[in-house]
């Protein structure tokens, strides 16, 4: 039995951990059978997991901590282990009615593809067969934890006669219990009260209750009552809270001998009375001398206090390091993803220097000491590999390509001139990811542009992007998202042009036209600048999936000049940016 806890303690804790961070969210069918615990809800902020709990997080590393220490302590270091086994325990058996309920209430909801598909009944009947044996398996669990935790006895000699009386818990272990106690009831109360907020019949009633500053007897009523029934069925199934077991102690008689129902019934009703459990601190135990009962220490079977006290900082360094682990990992993957975009915008300048043309835009970045200082040159024409621009004077905020295009399509021109050379200009592209001015420069790089001398004003300057107005240039806007489908506004900066198809690049996900049917043409704002038709409505692209959050598909757009273009659109639903692709 002993080893068979430990395993099933280790098991369950690490797959409660993988079910925060690798369990796909379109899985939520199994989410009950693998997510142990679901506490109040406090989040780590990231991007790429979706539902980091640190409570849950914080329960999972406890749990595994200890049943790792009931194993490797040849069964001998349980408090850890009780203590965790005890919180679930209690979770489980309160928010089995809850769930109940909550089942009945899904099954009558309107039909819908969570309620409808065909194996729902044995899910849910699963479902709850395992949580009654996950019930179960934590009580006696409990039970037999117990048997290994003996009353510790002090001896007293009285005259020719050595009698043994059992140890009762000093004032800083009982203080350590309620405030343990505390903190450990009122997360359980803050969990269950968001379950208890979405009952039908209640909801109105709380809604209304948080929406003035009155005061409002029934959620002071509701707090009492949960943190009397903590302590009540605690005491009563195992003579011990959590916290008490985490202290090793025990409740009793004051014999020394195991306490009655009504003793303990007795005992937390005077839990009751206002300020009660504080009084142990001025010598006066309410609740105990008047039921006969008291907290007697139990027997110390693993590591001694101070040993143990350890686990305090290795259990904060643990935590901290799944932390931050978890934003490293946003950081890793968040520079990968700046590097796809940075690459296709480096193919895309290539390529529009290679084909430049009047009226396309070159925008020039500072690089080196003179920081924020931009040029934008629309050419207005290419002699060879001299290329005549015309600019205005030099901005210092960073603007958008659309907010580019906008100006240069509203101001009057510029009598402000220069001809650059296309070798030069070839030599002004950022090949690397590594060397963009992201608050560090690169001193060769540095050198090497200040000798283009590309302005004419000795000043390093790199070639930030160039927009070529004879293709199409898409922009995609993130603009509805529920948890079954995505949507995304879609306008073209470029050449007029029309969407053709839309392909999924995920079977499971369906991609295509919300308010409209292809072809059609995409809005473009230089022509709405300028006056020209453009259409009544936005045109949005949307996804639909259960849980979608990745954006993956090929659109196919028609230009005016009848050149059809392919472009991939991928992305995440969390800080989109896209990143599209043109396919050949």
């Amino acid at each position: 039995m002993k080893r068979l806890i430990a395993i099933i303690s280790i098991l369950l804790s690490i797959i409660g951990i993988c079910s925060i961070f690798l369990i796909p969210i379109e899985l939520w069918q199994f989410k009950g059978f693998v997510a142990t615990v679901d506490l109040y809800n406090i989040e780590i902020n990231n991007q790429h997991f979706e539902n980091v709990n640190e409570l849950n997080l914080f329960l999972y590393v406890l749990w595994l901590m200890g049943g790792l220490l009931y194993f490797f302590s040849n069964y001998r270091e349980l408090r850890l282990l009780r203590f965790t086994i005890s919180f679930i325990f209690i979770y489980k058996l309160i928010a089995f009615p809850m769930r109940i309920y909550g089942t009945y209430v899904f099954l009558n909801a309107p039909p819908n593809e969570k309620n409808t598909f065909e194996y729902i009944y044995i899910l849910i009947a699963g479902y709850f067969i395992y949580q009654i044996l996950f019930l179960y398996g934590t009580y006696q669990s409990l039970i037999f934890l117990k048997k290994s935790k003996p009353i510790q006895l002090i001896e007293k000699i009285n005259l020719n006669t050595t009698s043994s009386y059992p140890l009762e818990a000093n004032r800083w272990q009982r203080f350590l219990n309620f405030t343990i106690d505390t903190i450990v009831w009122y997360s359980l109360y803050l969990s269950h009260y968001e379950l208890f907020k979405r009952f039908v019949f209640f909801q109105d009633t709380i809604d209304t209750w948080e929406s003035n500053d009155e005061i409002h007897y029934i959620p002071i009523l509701i707090l009492i009552s949960s943190r009397w029934l903590y302590y009540t069925i605690f005491e009563l199934l195992f003579r011990a809270t959590p916290a008490k077991m985490l202290s090793e102690t025990s409740v009793l008689n004051s014999m020394g001998t195991a306490a009655t129902s009504a003793q303990i019934l007795k005992r937390n009703i005077l839990r009751l009375v206002p300020f009660n459990s504080l009084t142990f601190l001025f010598g006066y135990d309410l609740h105990d001398s008047n039921s006969n009962t008291k907290a007697y220490r139990e027997e110390r079977t693993g590591a001694s206090g101070v040993i143990y006290l350890m686990l305090v900082p290795t259990l904060i360094v643990v935590c901290f390091s799944i932390y931050f682990g978890i934003k490293k990992y946003d950081s890793i993957k968040d520079i990968a993803w700046q590097k796809e975009i940075f690459k296709e915008r480096l193919k895309t300048i290539h390529n529009n220097l290679d084909h430049i043309s009047i009226n396309d835009i070159i925008v020039l970045n500072s690089y080196g000491e003179t920081k924020n200082k931009r040029y934008t040159l629309k050419v207005i024409a290419v002699n060879g590999n001299q290329i005549n621009c015309q600019f205005n004077n030099p901005e210092r905020s960073i603007s958008t390509d659309r907010e580019i295009l906008e100006r240069y399509n509203t101001k009057t021109n510029s009598t402000n001139r220069i001809v650059l050379n296309r070798l030069d200009l070839e030599k002004a592209i950022i090949q690397r990811y590594e060397d963009l001015p992201c608050g560090h420069f690169t001193a060769s790089l540095t050198h090497k542009l200040k000798q283009l001398n590309l302005m004419k004003n000795k000043e390093a300057f790199f070639i930030d992007t160039i927009l070529s107005l004879d293709q199409p240039m898409l922009h995609f806007d993130l603009s509805l998202v529920s948890a079954n489908f995505i949507g995304l506004t879609i306008t073209n900066y470029g050449i007029p042009s029309e969407i053709t198809d839309i392909e999924s690049n995920d079977k499971e996900v369906k991609w295509e036209l919300d308010n409209c049917n292809l072809p059609v043409e995409i809005p473009n704002v230089l022509r709405k600048l300028n006056n020209s038709s453009v259409h009544p409505f936005e045109i949005i692209i949307k996804g639909e999936k259960e849980a979608l959050t990745t954006i993956d598909f090929t659109i196919s757009v028609r230009d005016s000049l009848g050149i059809t273009h392919q472009y991939q659109v991928s992305g995440e639903e969390k800080n989109f940016n896209a990143l599209i692709k043109e396919l050949k």
